[in-house]
């Protein structure tokens, strides 16, 4: 996975955050100063730079007007 560092706003939302590749994601993303939105289906605390929103795929929480979408790279 490539996470970007040239985005201005560098704004993340990541599903299955509380999981064990989410947590991972969220770890690279918070290190490289990334804005996080994560979901999870249980109520956690929020931090400076992550803020925790309540649900899941069937019943997604509103979401920020514009996250950046991370792509896979490859190679």
């Amino acid at each position: 996975m490539h996470i970007s560092t040239n985005s201005p706003a560098r704004s993340a939302v990541v599903f299955g955050a509380s999981g064990q590749i989410g947590a991972a994601l969220l770890q690279r993303l918070l290190a490289a100063g990334w804005q996080v939105h994560a979901v999870s289906r249980q109520t956690r605390q929020d931090t400076a730079a992550l803020q925790w929103l309540q649900g899941d795929l069937d019943n997604p929480p509103p979401l920020p007007a514009r996250p950046f979408m991370l792509r896979p790279a490859y190679g």
